[in-house]
């Protein structure tokens, strides 16, 4: 953006390729709102403002924004809502940085003196597939000094060349690899367009950790489904697979995308699968969706054109409150979990 100043000025002006077609706030996360955009030519995509501390530890506070590097997503895992509309075309590098400017405009308006400070590559789509626009696009904002001072992160269901690349660009980018599983053919069944085998995805993360010049651990998010992924041996084999690696695990409930087929797991598994990977010195944490109320939380955006009423939910229920208050009670760790207050 700095170098090239009539690039840079387009972007700050209102002469926008984007525009908001329905901001939706969170009921029951503070400054959590989903923001629907459609694109100059008439598609639909998703992002989302999330605000949280960093850990129960440290009470940083992180405003960040996910953004969307797809309209669509060819990945299809099964319990993402983004995956079952069809795949239409990579975005551009414009359009991903449109997404932050367009949201901190409105913020300027609603919110004055809150400023994003974070950017996370975890909305629509696979950001690996869209590689170098979504480097040329970071890249950008640090050579900016208005924005150098953000942290970007990126979500990814693992495609081994791009993860040695991205090693290369030493861009000091936190990954967290999608991982799910813990054999190639479980895998195939929630994640069936990536037929990379684990270990050779693993092969690829150490390498990251080792050029990642932060050497901030990668996070492997878990998303645990009841009867899939759950049992005590899926807790041991993945304990295994990390075992002496400089990974951390994020263990995620299902957030709800009218998937007949997939439940979240019991409370009583979650804490049973969290104890045997502290018990082999795993470290990891339990993180819930913000947002999960207005079809903000991981996994749920697609290509709508507006969100219903209907389709708003009531706040927290009875289950997810007890979920949430017992988990803060069990983190000991300095990542852990994200504070979710009403």
């Amino acid at each position: 953006m700095a170098e090239n100043q009539e690039s840079d000025k387009n972007f700050e002006t209102d002469n926008f390729s984007m525009s908001i077609v329905q901001k939706i706030e969170s009921s029951i996360n503070k400054w959590t709102a989903k923001y629907l955009l459609r694109s100059s030519d008439g598609h639909f995509i998703e992002c989302v403002l999330l605000r949280y501390t960093k850990s129960i530890l440290d009470s940083t506070e992180i405003i960040s924004l996910c953004v969307s590097s797809q309209i669509g997503c060819n990945v299809k895992c099964t319990f993402c809502a983004t995956g079952k509309d069809p795949f239409v075309r990579n975005m551009s590098t414009r359009e991903i940085i449109e997404q932050f400017l367009i949201v901190q405009k409105d913020l300027d308006m609603t919110w004055s003196g809150v400023k994003i400070n974070g950017i996370a590559f975890m909305g629509m789509g696979e950001p690996l597939l869209n590689y170098s626009t979504v480097i040329e696009a970071i890249k950008l904002f640090k050579k900016d000094s208005r924005y150098c001072n953000i942290h970007f992160s990126l979500s990814t269901s693992g495609i081994p060349n791009k993860i040695y690349s991205l090693a290369d660009e030493n861009l000091e980018i936190a990954l967290f690899f999608s991982l799910h599983a813990t054999t190639d053919e479980d895998r195939r069944k929630i994640i069936p367009r990536i037929v990379f085998k684990i270990d050779d995805l693993l092969c690829a993360l150490d390498y990251y950790t080792e050029k990642n010049p932060s050497n901030e651990p990668i996070v492997v998010t878990y998303l645990l489904l009841k009867g899939v992924n759950d049992s005590s041996e899926d807790a041991k084999r993945l304990s295994i697979l990390l075992r002496n690696r400089n990974f951390k695990v994020s263990l995620r409930m299902y957030c709800d995308t009218n998937t007949k087929e997939l439940e979240p797991s019991e409370l009583k598994s979650v804490i049973s699968f969290r104890d045997i990977l502290k018990k082999n010195s795993i470290e990891c944490g339990i993180y819930q969706s913000l947002g999960t109320d207005v079809l903000a939380g991981c996994g749920q955006l697609r290509q709508r054109t507006m969100l219903e009423r209907h389709d708003v939910k009531s706040p927290l229920t009875d289950l997810q409150n007890t979920f949430l208050w017992k988990a803060r009670d069990m983190i000991s760790t300095s990542y852990s979990m994200i504070k979710n207050k009403k």
